[in-house]
């Protein structure tokens, strides 16, 4: 068993090693906790209990900005001031934009015009409902009219339409040297020409269907329109 004496000395022994070690300066808690974190991580969130701390150069190239501009998707584009729709149709042949006009109508048994004879291309302003567009155009031969039915137009949206005719192209020839002359043309079983002047060896643009045409006193029957279709017809002499 140690003597007291021994016992003083050994405490002793410690204490003068506790200060020596410690540069005579007593550390803090806080101090000790500082002194044993890496250079890049945030002393503020190792001291405050953070269990995987953050490195400080990381952090700003990948945690996500929290405002709204970058976290919320961009409508404006379909979004208009007031309490009024919008509406904006193309006309499209082939997939390029042509000029054409088109009526409003109310979707009711009396089908009212709303608007008529409107620009396409162009926005236009419209109360909210729904209606029924009927356009024409006159790069199509006749003047062409298709409608889109039941188009709902919200209060304060953009409402977007590429109106696409089903249209294809013919040239009636006469052979190798082809001899342009005056033509008729009009759908099959109807009774009325179409408005307007065709002639042979030259591109006339048709909705798709079958068509009759009379050449002079040559009657051609069976003319067939296919939507997207670029075809040559050889017109046979009777």
């Amino acid at each position: 068993m140690k003597t007291n004496l021994e016992i003083s000395m050994l405490l002793l022994l410690a204490l003068v090693f506790a200060v020596s070690c410690g540069g005579g300066q007593p550390q803090t808690l806080k101090e000790k906790e500082l002194a044993q974190v890496d250079d890049n991580v945030d002393p503020v969130a190792h001291l405050v209990g953070d269990v995987e701390p953050v490195h400080l150069e990381d952090d700003a190239e990948e945690r996500p900005s929290d405002s709204l501009e970058e976290v919320t998707p961009d409508v404006s584009g379909d979004v208009i001031e007031g309490h009024q729709g919008a509406f904006l149709p193309v006309i499209k042949i082939f997939g390029e934009p042509v000029k054409g006009t088109y009526t409003v109508k109310s979707v009711t048994a009396s089908a009212d015009i709303v608007m008529e004879n409107v620009p396409t291309g162009v926005e236009t302003r419209i109360d909210p409902g729904t209606y029924d567009f009927v356009f024409t155009t006159e790069a199509v031969a006749g003047n062409a009219e298709l409608t889109l039915r039941e188009v709902v137009i919200p209060s304060g949206r953009r409402v977007k339409r590429d109106v696409k005719f089903k249209v294809g192209k013919i040239t009636l020839v006469t052979g190798a040297r082809c001899a342009k002359s005056a033509l008729k043309i009009k759908r099959k079983g109807a009774s009325d020409w179409m408005p307007g002047k065709f002639y042979t060896c030259k591109e006339i643009l048709l909705m798709a269907g079958e068509y009759d045409a009379l050449r002079g006193k040559t009657p051609i029957s069976g003319i067939q329109v296919y939507d997207g279709g670029i075809r040559e017809i050889l017109i046979r002499k009777k």
